[in-house]
C-alpha cells in the first residue's frame, strides 16, 4: 500500500510539472542517451558504456536539422552512484552548436527489501554557437538575425534537474514494473558575459511513465508514455512501445501527437572479450499536409558495454 502511494504522488508530480513549465520536443530515440534529458537516468544501469549516434531530421529540406554525439556513463562506487557525459554537434540550417554536457546521479534503495529504486540527477551543459551568415538573405537589411548573431559565441549555460523511481525489476512470480521520471532544464542568463541571441528556451520539462513487463525469462515489453512543454507553451505528448528479447534484440515503434511514427530496430552483438555491442536504427515517418516537403527522418547509435559491473 506504501509503494502505490508513493507511486501516486510521484506520477501527481511529474503530471503536474509537465503542465506547468516547458521541454524540449522529444526524448532521445537511444535510449542508453536518456540521461542527457533527465540526468537521473544516469543511475539507471549497472554497466559502462559509450554510446555513439548521428540523426537527421526532414530529409528534403536543404540544410535540415543534424545531430552527432559521442557519450560515456558508468556506475561508480558501490553502484549507488552514477557520471555520464556526453560531446555534442547540431546544426539547425544556418546555426552551428557544438557543446559538451555532464550528469551526476545517486540512487537509493526503498522498500523494505530494497529493490525499488528512486535517482535523483544533476546535469549541466554548455555551448558554443556558430552562425552561418551565407544561409540569410544579405540584401534584406531588415532581417532581425543580422546583426543580433555575430561572430562565434558561447551561450548560456544551462542545468536540469531529475528523478526517476521504479519498483523492483520484473520477475517471473511479479512480472510488472513501474517506472515513473521527470526533469527540469533551466537555462541561466550570464547576461554580458554570454551575450548572445537566446536560442533555446529558458525552461523547459520531460515526462516519463511506463511499464516493464515481463512476458517471459526473454521477453519483456515495455509500453512509455513521454510528454513534454517549452516554455513558449508548446506541448508534445507520444505513446512509446519496445519489445526486447535477450538473443534477438529489441523493436521499437512510437507516435507522437504532431504526426510523426517513428520504428526502431536494434541489433546486441557479443564481441571479443567482456564488451559487446548494440547498433540501433531509427527511422520516422511524418503524417499530415506537408510530409511530402518535409521528409523522413533517421538515427544510427551504437552502444559499446566495455566492462560489467557485479
Amino acid at each position: 500500500m506504501k509503494r502505490l502511494r508513493l507511486i501516486g504522488w510521484l506520477f501527481v508530480f511529474a503530471m503536474t510539472t509537465s503542465l506547468t513549465a516547458q521541454v524540449v520536443p522529444e526524448w532521445p530515440v537511444v535510449a542508453r542517451l536518456f540521461f542527457t534529458v533527465n540526468p537521473a537516468m544516469t543511475a539507471s544501469k549497472d554497466q559502462t558504456t559509450l554510446q555513439l549516434m548521428h540523426g537527421k531530421m526532414w530529409s528534403r529540406i536543404k540544410s535540415s536539422p543534424s545531430q552527432s554525439g559521442l557519450a560515456y556513463s558508468s556506475p561508480v562506487s558501490d553502484q549507488r552512484m552514477g557520471i555520464g557525459g556526453q560531446i555534442f554537434n547540431e546544426t539547425i540550417g544556418p546555426i552551428r552548436q557544438t557543446g559538451i554536457l555532464a550528469s551526476y546521479a545517486y540512487r537509493f534503495s526503498l522498500g523494505r527489501t530494497g529493490r525499488d529504486q528512486l535517482s535523483l540527477g544533476l546535469g549541466i551543459r554548455l555551448q558554443h554557437i556558430r552562425i552561418d551568415k551565407s544561409h540569410f538573405i544579405a540584401q534584406d537589411q531588415h532581417d532581425p538575425l543580422i546583426g543580433i548573431l555575430e561572430g562565434n559565441r558561447w551561450s548560456s549555460p544551462s542545468f536540469s534537474l531529475g528523478f526517476r523511481y521504479r519498483t523492483a525489476p520484473p520477475t517471473v512470480s511479479d512480472p510488472v514494473q513501474f517506472i515513473l521520471a521527470a526533469s527540469m532544464t533551466r537555462v541561466v542568463p550570464f547576461g554580458e558575459r554570454f551575450a548572445t541571441a537566446q536560442l533555446d528556451e529558458r525552461q523547459f520539462y520531460y515526462g516519463l511513465a511506463g511499464m516493464t513487463i515481463f512476458a517471459s525469462d526473454r521477453l519483456e515489453l515495455e509500453p512509455t508514455l513521454l510528454w513534454s512543454m517549452t516554455e513558449s507553451g508548446n506541448r508534445q505528448f507520444g505513446l512509446r512501445v519496445k519489445s526486447t528479447h535477450t538473443d534477438f534484440g529489441w523493436l521499437m515503434a512510437q507516435y507522437v501527437r504532431s504526426a510523426f511514427f517513428t520504428t526502431q530496430l536494434g541489433i546486441p552483438l557479443d564481441i571479443v572479450g567482456k564488451g559487446a555491442l548494440e547498433l540501433s536504427l531509427t527511422y520516422g515517418w511524418y503524417f499530415g499536409t506537408i510530409s511530402k516537403q518535409l521528409g523522413n527522418s533517421y538515427t544510427l547509435g551504437v552502444t559499446y558495454f566495455f566492462e560489467s559491473v557485479k
